[in-house]
């Protein structure tokens, strides 16, 4: 995923502010949530990624966790 494309996309439609970024990962806020937009390998070094690696229904891209503050 290309993190800059993305935070474009989350600044521009979904009105969000960056609060950390870098090449692989951010943290954005916005409408009392923050969520983490983070590119697949960000996780590959993770102790699951075995279970999902190889997994027919995995989806590349965004994840979503989101937090209500």
């Amino acid at each position: 995923m290309d993190i800059d494309r993305s935070l474009a996309f989350h600044k521009e439609v979904l009105e969000a502010d960056v609060v950390y970024a870098d090449a692989g990962f951010a943290v954005v806020h916005a409408h009392g949530s923050e969520w983490m937009p983070h590119s697949d390998h960000t996780y590959s070094d993770h102790l699951l990624s075995n279970n999902t690696a190889n997994a027919a229904t995995h989806q590349r891209g965004d994840t979503a966790f989101v937090k209500r503050i």
